[in-house]
């Protein structure tokens, strides 16, 4: 949960901006909702997961910016797909946990 509401649905709340170069991605969040990361897919037959990595900040709240180090094995003019994570709250207990939304809230950029 997040906000007293499933997670699941908040994904369609987020909006952001993403592009790379120089080895990295960078974000901006165009939306309401905290980004706590990111999971980049290698864009392809089976879309691969490469990396999910937390932002440096405790999340990337509505009109910030940030920028993560590409993840090993991603090259130049590399098609990828990111996709946003979120924070939220185990009902019941005091404990927090990612969730990465489903890959059609994610961005196709093409690594530069």
């Amino acid at each position: 949960e997040k906000d007293d509401r499933n997670i699941e649905l908040l994904c369609g709340d987020v909006s952001f901006i993403s592009e790379s170069y120089g080895g990295k991605i960078y974000i901006e969040n165009k939306g309401s909702v905290p980004l706590y990361g990111l999971e980049v897919r290698e864009k392809g037959t089976f879309d691969v997961v490469t990396a999910a990595q937390e932002f440096d900040n405790p999340s990337v709240g509505p009109g910030e910016t940030t920028d993560i180090d590409l993840p090993a094995g991603i090259e130049t003019d590399q098609e990828i797909i990111v996709v946003p994570m979120l924070l939220g709250e185990v009902r019941g207990e005091e404990k927090k946990l990612a969730y990465v939304c489903d890959q059609n809230y994610g961005q196709e950029i093409l690594v530069g």
